[in-house]
């Protein structure tokens, strides 16, 4: 199974100038958590809107956000 896990970004944190310091000292652990539940044999996937853009141009299985 193909699974997309997104953690979506807070609308000021997509500018350029917003980077707090709370993101790089303290990065969310909740998906990655939640991502070691999947067996080994699934595709997960953790996107993180912080750090890139989100990819609209896959076909998962599931899509948790």
């Amino acid at each position: 199974m193909r699974v997309k896990m997104i953690l979506p970004a807070l609308q000021e944190a997509e500018s350029p100038y917003w980077r707090p310091i709370k993101y790089s000292l303290f990065p969310p652990l909740g998906l990655a958590t939640l991502a070691a539940y999947f067996s080994e044999n699934d595709d997960v996937e953790i996107q993180d809107q912080h750090i890139e853009k989100l990819k609209l141009d896959d076909t998962p299985d599931l899509v948790c956000i």
